[in-house]
């Protein structure tokens, strides 16, 4: 299998810019002549460097499709596919990234492109990011929309997820959920911002930094009288020992940060909170605050009637 060496040096250049300027004709010697051809790959591998530092994050099973410019315009046409996948992981369930679209080079260099991420498991997706699945088992899907300058890249796109749960919980219910997002993306500064834009009563923020390297993210999630039926049927996903014809009511506001860690910090407030059990007396809640902090959470005493 061919395998592919995308090395960055300390002053920040990769390894194949020079292979793009002469693409261009824009080689060292200047040669207006210059001529670069198609390249193909096929069953190959992608791996990344910084200086002598090898990533452990790497593309297998690579299939492209390259096309260099053939006029002034500077326009690379590319089709390009792969399985993303660590040294000291075995992700062969991973889903293929699939991208098509173009490159410009230049003063300004931008791209325009289409990518889609298949379903894949969360376990494996876990895997790939942090090393462990933490135990969560489900399917998640990206479909996305990439233009712009690469400093600056504006992002498009639609995250797909269903039946996330405990790994030894088989979920009673099938249950999807849809979440459009934008953002930017640093390509050269390894620096992405994603925010969702869809119901203002969930909002979600991404932040992730040297994301080939040493991965730094942050999750921030806002609550806006976001309704709170749903959290019963995720807590029984993740193995709550709770009737399973339990109803809560009410609706919930507050800031959740996962500052890189899958444990959160924040707090969360249930309004005009009522349980519900068949053949039995619904409860009222009062106003409830719930604190989370280092792994632990601390209830505030709440009436309940």
């Amino acid at each position: 299998e061919p395998s592919l060496n995308l090395v960055k040096n300390a002053a920040g250049r990769w390894n194949f810019e020079a292979l793009l300027e002469r693409g261009v004709g824009r080689g060292r010697r200047g040669d207006p002549q210059a001529y670069f051809p198609y390249i193909g790959i096929d069953d190959g591998r992608v791996n990344f460097k910084f200086g002598d530092q090898k990533s452990l994050f790497h593309v297998r099973e690579v299939e492209a499709a390259i096309s260099p410019p053939r006029d002034a315009g500077g326009r690379w046409w590319m089709r390009l596919g792969g399985q993303p996948a660590r040294t000291d992981h075995v992700l062969s369930g991973m889903g293929r990234v699939r991208a098509q679209g173009s490159l410009v080079t230049g003063a300004q260099p931008a791209i325009q492109f289409e990518v889609g991420l298949e379903e894949s498991a969360m376990s494996y997706l876990l895997r790939l990011a942090r090393g462990t699945d933490y135990g969560v088992h489900g399917s998640l899907g990206v479909r996305l929309r990439l233009s712009g300058e690469l400093s600056r890249v504006r992002v498009e796109g639609t995250l797909e997820a269903g039946d996330v749960h405990r790994w030894d919980i088989h979920p009673g219910q099938e249950s999807r959920l849809q979440a459009p997002f934008r953002g930017e993306w640093d390509v050269p500064g390894q620096k992405l911002a994603l925010e969702t834009t869809g119901a203002k009563a969930l909002r979600a923020r991404l932040r992730l930094e040297s994301y080939l390297s040493r991965p730094q993210w942050n999750v921030t999630v806002e609550l806006a009288e976001a309704p709170a039926a749903p959290l019963v049927r995720l807590a029984q996903h993740f193995g709550a020992a709770l009737p399973a014809d339990l109803e809560l009511k009410g609706s919930l506001d507050g800031r959740l940060e996962f500052a890189g860690s899958v444990w959160p910090a924040g707090a969360v407030k249930l309004r005009e909170g009522r349980l519900a059990v068949r053949q039995a007396p619904p409860i009222e809640i009062a106003p409830a605050e719930l604190t989370l902090a280092d792994g632990a959470f601390d209830l505030a005493p709440t009436a309940v009637r």
